[in-house]
């Protein structure tokens, strides 16, 4: 706290207890929960019904596989309001995997939040969809997929996180459900 530069204490110089908080003080407490031990992966995308299979099958199956749990916003009970529990969940989280898929605005937001707390973002569009993904995107790697290729995108999703953030903590799922030890 002190020691590490995160509190200032001016009790001397005013006379009174005074401790205040630096900036860099500030720049921890928000970034607090953001782990790199943690074994949450935050999925951003639209939450349109013609997106639930590439969910289910895909995203959420490729980010268990290389061995993390994967929420989403609407998987998540609670009580707040939805953009702080956002907040909260993505600060929690080891990394963003962001579809662009029907360009949700909230998509994107949440894309920018993570970065800015330091986070690995991976991009996900379907080709059809590719060309419209915005120009603050489109210079990063953009995973693109196609409906009738989900086992593909699947495993491209594992390897790229297992490449670039390495296996995570917990258990391959196995096909009936039940988990690997």
């Amino acid at each position: 706290s002190h020691e590490r530069g995160f509190l200032r204490d001016e009790s001397y110089a005013t006379g009174s207890n005074v401790v205040q908080i630096t900036p860099k003080g500030w720049s921890y407490l928000e970034g607090a929960g953001a782990t790199s031990e943690s074994d949450t992966a935050f999925v951003a995308m639209s939450f349109d019904p013609s997106l639930a299979l590439v969910y289910r099958a895909a995203i959420h199956r490729g980010i268990e596989d290389a061995g993390y749990l994967p929420i989403r916003a609407d998987d998540h009970r609670h009580e707040n309001l939805i953009d702080a529990e956002i907040h909260a969940l993505i600060r929690r989280s080891r990394f963003v995997v962001a579809d662009f898929t029907l360009q949700s605005n909230g998509v994107y937001y949440e894309a920018g939040f993570a970065r800015g707390l330091g986070l690995r973002v991976f991009r996900l569009c379907r080709k059809a969809d590719a060309k419209k993904v915005h120009f603050d995107q489109n210079h990063y790697h953009v995973l693109r997929w196609q409906p009738k290729y989900l086992a593909v995108l699947r495993r491209e999703l594992q390897l790229r996180i297992e490449a670039e953030i390495g296996r995570g903590p917990r258990p391959i799922p196995r096909a009936n459900g039940a988990h690997s030890g």
